[in-house]
């Protein structure tokens, strides 16, 4: 499925955004202002052009990707994740984010 950023489709089971069954290619042209975008999504990968030149390699735990990979190449993100169901990554975040120590003298 091709999508251009002016001609979006509505969400099914099968192009959800975190996890499509279907391979998602997104295009979106150059103008004056901004540079042109390229997203590839299916199933656990993730691809998309960046604007910056940079390096990472690294294993991600996060409530927004999942349980993963994440490489950053000149110009290139990809992303090869697990997504993870909302209860559990709300249930992550009550148990495991730093809670402020409050004084109450």
């Amino acid at each position: 499925m091709i999508q251009n950023y002016e001609h979006k489709t509505s969400v099914k089971w099968y192009n959800d955004p975190f996890f499509p069954f279907i391979p998602v290619i997104s295009f979106r042209p150059e103008n004056k202002n901004n540079t042109s975008h390229f997203c590839f999504e299916w199933l656990f990968l993730k691809i998309w052009t960046l604007d910056c030149f940079e390096f990472e390699l690294s294993i991600t735990t996060n409530s927004h990707f999942g349980f993963g990979i994440t490489a950053i190449l000149p110009y290139l993100r990809v992303i090869c994740c697990v997504p993870v169901s909302e209860r559990i990554s709300i249930l992550w975040m009550k148990h495991l984010w730093r809670k402020p120590k409050y004084n109450d003298n």
